[in-house]
């Protein structure tokens, strides 16, 4: 008896298909999803052709559901996501990604910017903003674990690895957007993130290599933080649950790039601290939060610090960054580690915290609860804070041609064992610049500033504030630098944030040559003729005539696969034929014969003669003339391997057009 009409061939297709809709996505696949349950999985059964993608047209392959496409993708594979709002798995594990991807072939997770929604609405009732939420704090740490019974997050990453979240909008993610807990090559772009007590928050000693590039993050989009309580009620009130950060780390071993990102109306910029376990282990000291690299971002309206490690932190590098309206900037307070450059900065206020708390009264109930640590508005701020007693920090801590533009002082409280002081120029505001009262009578350059130790170098800055560098010397620190008379201003608009020095700057020439040596120590030595130094203050071109790049510090916590972090690519205009890149650290090749190729948009790549390398920078040099066209990419082959042995990664380079021939 027949129990169909079709013919065995057309079963055989049906079953293909279906298999094929089923099995994992191979690399390179992009698979399309749409919400769990979404409308469209019903309606692409019959009217496929009105499932569109991105570009308008049908899409190219069957729509499936957030969770299946999750369990369909493999290495290489990127998820795109369709227009939707789309929910947790749970409030606990936001949503989950059963798989990892592998070296150089993450899987990626895409959506399409504010027409997909991450939406991390927790339990009924709950809001982040407004009421007191009890959260668990560690016994000496004060940074706060997300706690998942009472908040929510949007993606929860246990164990896992190689992993791309890109062009997405988070929202009402209460505790974090991202978590990241003995995970690594986890990255977070191009995306939107408001509200929330973390955008990224990180935990554990196997946690490493976490990128954040391209990111908006509102922590308080009502501006209260800001501008209507007080700073206590942060620190130690009703409203402590909601002292987060862009980024959080918690016991993580590091190498955490954090690059390009805005970030607005915020408690703090990047925190990282150790926990009290930890802490107890002399043996971990020098381990745990290294190599940080934090440059090019945006930081405004920060409540606390733009810049906090805590306890111990290694190699940390903050550099072409711009800061506008922050409290404090950089809190290095009884640290362990050492290594921390920060330079290329400006900093600049139009404005300061509590203003509107302080005009209708309501900050007077924490100055009269607890004078002694809340009787201050805490709306004066500082640039560097240190310890004031006991243990300090021992640097070094180089702060290098940087633009500011203040109404407090350079330094509160505290000692340092090293700092290098150098180039920097600093314009202090005048009373005539704010009608309003913003800016008051002058602060110290120094408050507080302990100066025992001979160990210090303040060369060639230049300031307009009234004791530099007489009056300081005769104080008996040992600066050096030109002054100029307070009414005179050293850029064209700094109240706006525009950093450019003035016509006939004295920055100009006046700098002393920075150096970094292969191990990452930086000295400065003045030029060879007077005038002829590099200008003080920031670089503002983004680039540098002296190569101070970042050197990845092993603290014997994993080995580091070689990264590019610096390209210079070949310029026709300036006679370069070469592509020379710098890794994260000593390299070698496995091959003679390795060579680059060099996409001009002709029909074959041109080639270039075998690399050579030199420590940690490879040259890849082109013997015919370059093209009149765009470099459209360059592909390196992959022979690039670290003296231990670990292949050279693409993971967080600094061009997007070069890659590993994989």
């Amino acid at each position: 008896m027949r129990t169909t009409g079709l013919k065995p061939f057309v079963l055989l297709v049906v079953v293909w298909i279906l298999a094929a809709w089923a099995a994992p996505a191979a690399a390179e696949d992009i698979i399309y999803a749409v919400p769990n349950n979404d409308w469209r999985l019903v309606l692409q059964r019959f009217e496929p052709q009105e499932i569109r993608g991105p570009d308008g047209k049908p899409v190219r392959a069957p729509v499936v559901s957030l969770s299946e496409a999750l369990s369909m993708a493999r290495p290489g594979a990127t998820i795109q996501l369709l227009p939707g709002i789309y929910k947790q798995d749970t409030l606990a594990d936001g949503i989950y990604f059963p798989r990892n991807g592998s070296l150089d072939k993450p899987i990626t997770l895409r959506g399409l910017g504010s027409d997909t929604v991450i939406d991390g609405t927790a339990k009924s009732g709950f809001a982040m903003f407004g009421i007191e939420i009890t959260r668990p704090t560690d016994e000496i740490s004060t940074l706060l674990r997300p706690d998942f019974r009472g908040g929510s997050i949007c993606f929860r990453f246990d164990k896992k690895q190689w992993i791309v979240l890109d062009s997405l909008t988070l929202r009402n993610c209460a505790d974090a957007a991202v978590t990241a807990v003995d995970s690594q090559y986890i990255t977070l772009k191009n995306s939107t993130i408001l509200a929330g007590l973390y955008a990224f928050f990180a935990e554990g000693p196997n946690t490493h290599h976490l990128l954040l590039e391209n990111n908006v993050w509102v922590q308080d989009p009502s501006e209260a933080m800001w501008n209507k309580n007080h700073w206590c009620e942060y620190k130690y009130g009703t409203l402590k649950a909601q002292a987060g950060a862009l980024f959080a780390g918690l016991d993580i071993a590091g190498d955490v790039i954090i690059r390009r990102n805005r970030v607005q109306h915020a408690f703090n910029g990047v925190r990282i601290d150790v926990s009290t376990p930890l802490r107890a282990q002399p043996s971990w000291r020098g381990k745990l939060s290294a190599n940080i690299e934090v440059y090019d971002n945006d930081f405004a309206f920060i409540r606390d610090n733009v810049l906090e490690p805590e306890y111990d932190a290694t190699n940390w590098w903050f550099h072409d960054n711009r800061i506008r309206n922050a409290h404090a900037w950089f809190s290095f307070d009884g640290l362990y580690g050492g290594r921390w450059y920060v330079y290329d900065n400006v900093g600049w206020f139009d404005d300061k915290p509590s203003r509107e708390c302080a005009a209708s009264g309501a900050c007077r109930k924490w100055q009269e609860r607890n004078p002694a640590l809340c009787g201050e508005l805490h709306d004066a701020g500082r640039v560097f804070k240190f310890r004031p007693d006991g243990r300090y920090a021992p640097g070094p801590l180089y702060v290098f041609n940087n633009s500011w533009y203040l109404r407090t002082s350079i330094i509160k409280d505290g000692r340092l064992g090293y700092i290098g002081h150098w180039n920097n120029a600093i314009d202090f505001c005048r009373p005539a610049d704010y009608p309003d009262g913003l800016c008051q009578a002058v602060k110290p350059f120094f408050n507080g500033f302990l100066w025992d130790i001979d160990n210090y170098s303040f060369l060639n800055d230049v300031s307009n504030h009234p004791d530099f560098p007489v009056s300081l010397r005769a104080q008996g620190y040992r600066v050096s630098g030109i002054g100029v008379p307070s009414s005179q201003p050293l850029f064209v608009d700094a109240p706006h944030g525009n950093m450019t020095p003035v016509d006939n700057s004295p920055t100009r020439g006046t700098g002393c040559v920075v150096h970094e040596d292969q191990d990452g120590i930086l000295t400065c030595t003045e030029p060879a003729t007077k005038g002829g130094g590099p200008d003080a203050g920031a670089h503002l071109d983004g680039g540098r005539s002296e190569p101070v790049r970042f050197l990845h510090y092993d603290g014997g916590l994993y080995q580091e696969a070689p990264r590019m972090v610096h390209v210079d690519l070949p310029d026709r205009a300036a006679g370069s034929k070469s592509l020379r890149v710098t890794f994260s650290t000593p390299i070698m090749l496995t091959r003679s014969d390795a060579r680059a190729e060099f996409d001009y948009g002709a029909d074959a790549p041109l080639r270039s003669e075998p690399c050579q390398v030199a420590g940690r920078v490879l040259a890849c040099r082109l013997e015919t003339e370059l093209p009149d066209a765009a470099l459209l990419g360059a592909v390196l082959d992959d022979a690039i391997v670290s003296e231990d042995g670990e292949r050279a990664t693409a993971w967080g380079s600094t061009s997007d057009l070069v890659t590993l021939r994989r």
